[in-house]
Formats: structure tokens, sequence, C-alpha cells
């Protein structure tokens, strides 16, 4: 399991929720709570749910520097991410 300073990687929180990290993000998006580039929205950041990590990669061939995010989900997260599942596989059984 991958484990952060901050959180948890979203495979990681995924296996703890007992799906894969794609379904996740389907449910995520499903219910709104993603950007366009697979980061959660500002106020569940604010909230705590997830940390969006800025990261930089080195391109040792040609030299370019380039940045990238990753999203890791916290404990608070997790709980959250736990009662949304929770929620929509109600929804869906109704």
């Amino acid at each position: 399991m991958t484990t952060h300073i901050h959180g948890l990687s979203m495979q990681a929180a995924a296996k703890q929720l007992g799906i894969s990290r794609n379904k996740l993000f389907v449910l995520l998006r499903k219910h709104g709570h993603l950007n366009a580039d697979n980061t959660p929205h500002h106020h569940l950041v604010k909230q705590g749910l997830f940390v969006v990590d800025i990261r930089g990669f080195n391109n040792p061939v040609s030299g370019i520097s380039r940045q990238y995010t990753v999203t890791l989900v916290t404990g608070a997260g997790l709980s959250w991410l736990h009662a949304l599942k929770d929620q929509d596989a109600a929804q869906q059984a109704a």
C-alpha cells in the first residue's frame, strides 16, 4: 500500500474501499467531485479530504523539467469516500 506523509495514494484508497482505482475515479466523476484533470474540487481540498501534491520530473535525455500533480486521500477523506461509496450503492439498489 502506498502511503505518504499527507495521505494515501488513490490506488491505496481504492484498495481500502474494495474497488479498483478506475472505479474510484468513475464514482468521483459521477458525483461531480473531480475537475477535468482528475484533481478534486478545491472545496474538498479545503475540507481536508484530499491533498494535491505538486511534484517535478526532470527528463535526463532532453533536460526538460515538468510538473505534475498527485492526489492523496487523507484519513478524513477515506471515511468520506466510504460513505460516498455506500450512498452510491444504496441509490443503485433502490
